[in-house]
C-alpha cells in the first residue's frame, strides 16, 4: 500500500533566494503521513508564489516522503 498523508496546514511563507541575496514568497505546506513506514511523521515543504498548485504541492510531499520511508526502514 502506497504512503498516504493529510494537508495539515498552508500559511504564506518566504525563503532565502539560491544566490542569498533576497527573499522569495511562497507558502509553507505542512503534512501529516498516515500510514507507511514514516507513518505520524510531520513534516513541510515550501513552494513559491508561482509554483503553489496541486501537482507542484504533490510531487514535493511524496518525494519526501518516499525517502522518509527509506530512511525509517534503515537498519531493519
Amino acid at each position: 500500500m502506497a504512503d498516504t498523508y493529510t494537508i495539515t496546514s498552508q500559511a504564506p511563507d518566504m525563503e532565502l533566494n539560491n544566490a542569498g541575496t533576497g527573499f522569495i514568497n511562497g507558502w509553507k505546506v505542512t503534512y501529516k503521513v498516515t500510514s507507511g513506514a514514516a507513518n505520524n511523521t510531520v513534516g513541510s515543504v515550501f513552494v513559491s508564489d508561482d509554483d503553489h498548485n496541486a501537482a507542484t504541492v504533490k510531487s514535493l510531499i511524496e518525494a519526501k516522503i518516499r525517502d522518509l520511508g527509506e530512511i525509517a526502514t534503515l537498519g531493519g
